[in-house]
């Protein structure tokens, strides 16, 4: 199978469900470098130079993954 994407093939910003927005909003503007672009309600949009990569969205409900247990527990953001 030596299928290709398409070229113009791209990603968005992606959309993370938080239960601290306050600091999830921190870890990716001090640690990720990413800039707060806007900060509305229960939502914050990160990005670099006006361009949207992450965008966190506060969800009072959720709590921390049982130790062992499966899930998405990582998002790369590769900078060029």
């Amino acid at each position: 199978m030596n299928e290709k994407l398409a070229a113009d093939t791209a990603m968005g910003a992606v959309t993370l469900l938080v239960g601290d927005l306050d600091a999830m909003t921190r870890y990716y503007r001090d640690v990720v470098t990413l800039e707060v672009l806007t900060a509305e309600g229960d939502t914050v949009t990160l990005g670099r130079v006006g361009r949207p990569i992450v965008i966190l969205r506060h969800d009072p409900r959720l709590r921390h993954a049982p130790v062992g247990s499966a899930g998405l527990f990582h998002t790369a953001i590769l900078f060029e």
